[in-house]
């Protein structure tokens, strides 16, 4: 029987420059180090225009993140119409995926809506919580490792737009003994090669708190006053379970951990909302803004000095649009999406990366003690373990293909038999593994009648 093999092929933009503008379109396979403009680049304006783009890691196993250095678009709003160029950011390889920000107008500076377009930065609280002037990072948690991003024009007014350095991640967000093993291929001819990648990490967790006893459990020195609940204001969290809220103490408001080793790196993940309004009464009244004009938002912070000094790793900027204060419409931060549980995971930046570090999540202002309420559930501080990974043939008896002691692990195998591969982790005390099969198609057999496909060729072609 004649066998035809059908290639699909998926068109993808390859970055092979440094810089990656919104306006080329379509998905871009990122390394890290790009640089992520609007459509008018380093020295346009961001046009007038839509646009739609995805970045997508090029390295299997890792994770896309932008970090905006500056961005000014349009933004001014008055019933019963909108003046506003809108960035969408979209959690995932398409629109339909979760959103987790709406950036738009003036971050550069302070908080004012009484300018054009409006100031949405945010003021300092002191020096430990200083002035925040940009949007800040933004990281996929998808699986698929991407970010999508949508340009909304809806004003002829032009602007600077936005720079973004773009990064990749590893997310070791999940606890424990991890490994995957995948092929680009499963099925093949003999003669043909695979390619086989490991992703692989030993997560150790010196901070992994669900809060469904109802307590912050270990690894906190200080924390403020919080309830505990399942549903306060009808909104339960991503897992319906017991989470912290944020609603009886005054500000600052900190849940700080004690001194941890994270000198390998690692991810500091979290889920997070704030209440949705900022007229509705305690428990539900959400961060907007003092009465000093410095704005209610959550830092997430570190600190290698025993905390000492802090320094920002992301302002979650808070969305008070709705509500009494509803004219102020700067208050916008960066997009309705706080008001959602939504899950969070950063990178540990470099300087961070001591044996005695300290994290915290800290409200610096509130109106009083009971208002602007926020909560977090699921915290996991995770930092990799040293292991080795481990690609074996366990077709041949368990002969070892490649190893390594980074993740992931690539290697090129040219099974001539259908061959079952194990990638394996190990840090000598801990183990755990995958396996992999890769069928090998049989050579065509004139002697045989019965209806199963066969290669014709060593190597397939496609026709």
């Amino acid at each position: 029987m004649r066998s035809i093999v059908f290639i699909s092929i998926i068109f993808f933009n390859f970055c092979y420059s440094q810089n990656i503008l919104i306006n080329q379109g379509g998905t871009v396979l990122v390394n890290g180090g790009e640089t992520f403009y609007d459509a008018g680049g380093a020295a346009g304006n961001d046009g007038n225009a839509n646009h739609t783009i995805t970045l997508c890691p090029n390295v299997i196993g890792k994770k896309v993140g932008v970090d905006f250095n500056t961005f000014i678009t349009a933004y001014q709003s008055s019933i019963p119409t909108n003046n506003e160029d809108a960035l969408f950011i979209f959690n995932g390889n398409s629109t339909a995926a979760t959103n987790i920000g709406k950036l738009m107008g003036n971050y550069t500076n302070t908080f004012s809506n009484g300018t054009n377009p409006y100031r949405v930065g945010s003021n300092a609280v002191d020096a430990t919580m200083p002035s925040v002037l940009s949007p800040g990072m933004f990281t996929s948690t998808n699986q698929n490792g991407c970010l999508t991003f949508t340009f909304s024009n809806t004003s002829s007014q032009q602007n600077s737009g936005w720079v973004a350095n773009v990064f990749l991640y590893d997310d070791n967000s999940n606890p424990g003994c991890n490994i995957d093993i995948q092929a680009d291929d499963t099925t093949i001819c003999p003669g043909q090669s695979v390619d086989l990648t490991a992703i692989g990490f030993l997560n150790s967790t010196p901070i992994n708190n669900n809060f469904n006893n109802s307590t912050v459990g270990t690894g906190w020195l200080a924390t403020a006053s919080a309830s505990f609940t399942s549903n306060v204001c009808s909104a339960p969290s991503l897992d319906g379970s017991v989470y912290l809220w944020m609603q009886n103490a005054a500000a600052p408001r900190e849940l700080r951990t004690n001194n941890m080793n994270v000198s390998n790196g690692g991810t500091l993940s979290f889920e997070y909302r704030q209440a949705s309004n900022n007229s509705d009464p305690s428990p539900c009244e959400s961060p907007d803004r003092n009465s000093s004009a410095r704005l209610e938002g959550v830092y997430v912070q570190y600190s290698i000095d025993n905390g000492t000094t802090w320094n920002t790793m992301k302002f979650i900027f808070p969305n008070g649009q709705t509500g009494s204060f509803g004219s102020e419409y700067a208050l916008n931060g960066c997009g309705d999406y706080t008001k959602n549980w939504t899950k969070m995971t950063y990178p540990i930046p470099v300087a961070a990366q001591t044996n005695s570090t300290q994290f915290r999540w800290i409200q610096g202002v509130a109106t009083n003690s009971s208002t602007d309420n926020w909560g977090l559930d699921n915290v996991v501080i995770s930092t990799p373990l040293p292991s080795t990974i481990t690609i074996t043939n366990q077709t041949a008896g368990g002969t070892v293909v490649a190893t390594s002691t980074t993740s992931p692990l690539n290697v090129n195998v040219n099974p001539i038999i259908t061959t079952t591969y194990r990638a394996t982790i190990t840090d000598g005390v801990t183990t755990c593994f995958e396996d992999i099969t890769i069928n090998v198609t049989p050579a065509a057999s004139p002697t045989v009648t019965s209806p199963v496909n066969y290669c014709i060729n060593a190597v397939a072609t496609p026709l």
